[in-house]
């Protein structure tokens, strides 16, 4: 786990690490400036199995710095990565004490602590046989800078409500790695939300980002979003 400062309380942070929910997480913490924003979290975790480079299950969360309480407001979901789980909520993280993290509040999710680790290998990016809950976006997706995009998107808790949608995104040379958390306007023609560069990748970066939904199986960059990201339309596979 490397440290690199702090700001408001919240320690900057990217790394590997162990959850007692026998996942490997890849984490990392910035601390925004701006005042907007502060101390963003973003991970990809998923359950290894012993001696392949496969996964049992994977999802992606996103967080808010709440420096009052001193914890991250969490919201996550299952990614069609490898594995049939298709969940999704929201819980607390907070620092541990001990250079890792411990949930509190929890939403279905099964881990309460991760401890920093090192390793291992990352497992390969496949493209899986079966989509569980394919509600919507969810699906296997390509970018057109050449990564693979792992999306969930998540249904309206209620009449009025915005959908949710997540990615797990990477380069197969591992180059680039990132995660995505948005929300539809109510008629569903794009997202609001932003991407956070994890540290599976070599890049660490992060900013807002809109979608356009130009139909059930092409997205593209709208405006305003981010300028440096080199994707601007992806393209359902699966």
């Amino acid at each position: 786990m490397k440290y690199h400062g702090h700001w408001w309380g919240c320690a900057m942070v990217a790394g590997t690490y162990q959850c007692d929910d026998h996942g490997t997480y890849w984490i990392r913490t910035w601390s925004d400036p701006s005042g907007d924003q502060l101390g963003n979290l973003a991970w990809v975790g998923m359950r290894l199995l012993p001696k392949t480079l496969r996964a049992s299950w994977a999802n992606i969360g996103r967080g808010l710095w709440r420096p009052d309480e001193q914890n991250w407001n969490c919201a996550w979901a299952d990614i069609p990565f490898q594995g049939s789980s298709a969940n999704h909520g929201t819980f607390t993280l907070a620092e541990n004490g001990a250079g890792g993290f411990v949930s509190r509040e929890r939403s279905g999710f099964g881990g309460t602590r991760w401890d920093a680790t090192t390793g291992p290998e990352r497992p390969d990016l496949i493209i899986p046989s079966v989509i569980h809950a394919p509600f919507g976006l969810t699906g296997i997706w390509t970018g057109d800078a050449g990564e693979i995009y792992y999306i969930r998107e998540t249904p309206r808790a209620s009449p009025g409500e915005p959908t949710h949608l997540y990615w797990f995104g990477a380069r197969p040379d591992a180059r680039v790695a990132n995660v995505y958390y948005g929300y539809s306007n109510l008629e569903r023609t794009f997202f609001r939300g932003a991407y956070y560069d994890v540290p599976w990748g070599g890049t660490a970066s992060h900013a807002e980002m809109r979608l356009q939904i130009v139909d059930e199986n092409n997205l593209q960059k709208g405006s305003p979003s981010a300028a440096g990201y080199a994707t601007t339309h992806w393209r359902r596979l699966f």
